[in-house]
């Protein structure tokens, strides 16, 4: 348990995930575990809340919407 324990947080580091979606995630995880050992950590979105995945998702893809989003500004000629 203590490798998946680093993955996850490897994980949640190189994508640069705020310290307080960390907290969450690693509680969930850690409680999931706690209720079903045979729990699939390979997959973090089966083990979180359907809440905790869009906010995840949401992050992670916050940045490229921002560019998106500039490409498409209207600009006066």
């Amino acid at each position: 348990m203590a490798m998946k324990d680093l993955e996850i947080q490897l994980w949640m580091s190189r994508n640069g995930l705020p310290e307080d979606m960390k907290t969450v995630i690693m509680n969930n995880v850690k409680q999931r575990l706690e209720q079903d050992k045979d729990a699939d950590v390979e997959n973090m979105f089966s083990i979180l809340s359907q809440k905790n995945r869009k906010s995840i998702k949401r992050y992670l893809c916050m940045d490229t919407l921002k560019k998106v989003r500039h490409m498409f500004q209207y600009s006066p000629l």
